[in-house]
């Protein structure tokens, strides 16, 4: 099993490969994300699309591929589950159902997980999983000497906004503060809770853009905007 970024694939859960991620534009599965729909290659040296592929012409040197989206309630495809081989092969409609079956027990463990890790209120990541993202985020950083920035962010009066105005006004403030805070973030930026008051931001950014950014943010919070 696969997920896939702007970048690169990396595997959740994989037997027999020698690598946890490669680039994205060497992967088999950038064409199912691509379409959306399963794909079965018979031998991928004699395939257009694949023949000259890393993994095709050097040591993994892979033939067969089957493989099926990781698709969300909402259709959006985010990784894949395939089957690879270094023969060439064919396999019938009840094999492909198959993968399709464990697509689906996958998505549906990847969507627990997601709402055992998301704040109910704001959508942001829990304290506890913007934790161990953020470690994840900081060690990919270190690996790849990648630039990475983060940003603080403190709520306050909250409490006071609470007392005066009620439970559900403030609720509502903080959700309002969430999206226009986050509306300038692009899709690789980590948001989540990292206290009783704090949001805090990662930015795949140097420290320069990164102040564009939260100009940019600060500029949204407006008097009135909430």
């Amino acid at each position: 099993m696969s997920v896939i970024d702007a970048h690169r694939q990396w595997y959740q859960a994989c037997v027999g490969l020698p690598n946890s991620e490669v680039p994205r534009e060497d992967s088999f599965c950038t064409l199912i994300i691509d379409s959306g729909e399963p794909m079965v290659i018979e031998d991928a040296s004699q395939d257009a699309r694949v023949a000259n592929n890393p993994s095709v012409t050097g040591d993994a040197h892979i033939r067969f591929y089957a493989g099926v989206p990781l698709k969300t309630r909402e259709g959006l495809t985010l990784g894949t589950v395939c089957a690879i081989d270094r023969r060439p092969k064919s396999i019938g409609a009840r094999d492909l159902v198959i993968l399709q079956e464990l697509a689906g027990l996958a998505m549906e463990r990847i969507e627990l997980l997601q709402f055992a890790a998301t704040d109910g209120l704001t959508g942001l990541l829990t304290r506890k999983a913007f934790k161990s993202e953020s470690e994840k985020l900081i060690a990919q950083a270190l690996r790849h000497q990648h630039d990475l920035s983060c940003l603080v962010l403190d709520v306050d009066h909250s409490k006071k906004v609470n007392d005066t105005y009620g439970h559900t006004a403030g609720d509502e403030v903080l959700k309002r503060l969430v999206a226009l805070i986050g509306a300038p973030c692009g899709q690789e930026t980590l948001l989540g809770v990292s206290g009783a008051r704090n949001l805090r931001y990662y930015f795949p950014l140097s420290i320069g853009p990164q102040r564009q950014l939260l100009r940019r943010s600060c500029g949204s919070l407006s008097p009135g905007c909430l």
